[in-house]
């Protein structure tokens, strides 16, 4: 009876440590940030936007309203995005490559990204902006996300009336193949 116990313990535990080398074979990355900046010159544009660590809630009500609320100001690194858009008036759409950083001093994190299908539309609410999203193949990344592939996607507004001000959600998800 011992060596049936001490058996179906070692089974047990072969099977946890597998599972827990499938778990630790991909690992993923899925996360949003607010961020906002400046971007410089026309028609091509070079966007330089941070955001820091925040806290996002999502509020759904009965009547079908929706309250959304982006809190900052915590103590915390802070990523930083270089974009590099080429833009389209004709057609509406722009591509872009760009890098995302995260980190501290020299000790930063990098996600490259490019797309070629970016839209945008103007804003008639809003005169003299933009709004604008796409989605972008994750290119290469160093240090916690070296060898990782996934998408980038970002959804903002432009408004020029107010110095070349730029906001925009970027959602990251990632995953590093076996």
């Amino acid at each position: 009876m011992a060596v049936s116990t001490m058996s179906a313990a070692a089974v047990c535990a072969l099977l946890c440590l597998s599972l827990a080398s499938s778990a630790d074979a991909v690992s993923i990355y899925n996360f949003t940030l607010r961020m906002t900046g400046e971007c410089a010159s026309e028609p091509d544009l070079k966007c330089d936007v941070k955001g820091g660590t925040q806290l996002m809630n999502s509020q759904v009500s009965d009547d079908g309203t929706v309250v959304f609320d982006v809190r900052g100001g915590f103590i915390g690194t802070y990523a930083a995005m270089e974009m590099n858009l080429k833009v389209n008036e004709k057609t509406g759409t722009f591509s872009d490559s760009g890098a995302l950083n995260f980190g501290v001093f020299t000790n930063r994190t990098e996600i490259k990204y490019k797309t070629e299908s970016g839209i945008f539309v103007q804003d008639v609410d809003l005169p003299g902006g933009t709004v604008f999203s796409a989605a972008a193949n994750i290119t290469g990344g160093t240090n916690a996300f070296k060898g990782y592939e996934g998408v980038l996607t970002y959804t903002g507004y432009r408004n020029r009336a107010e110095e070349q001000g730029i906001t925009l959600f970027v959602t990251v998800v990632t995953n590093k193949p076996a």
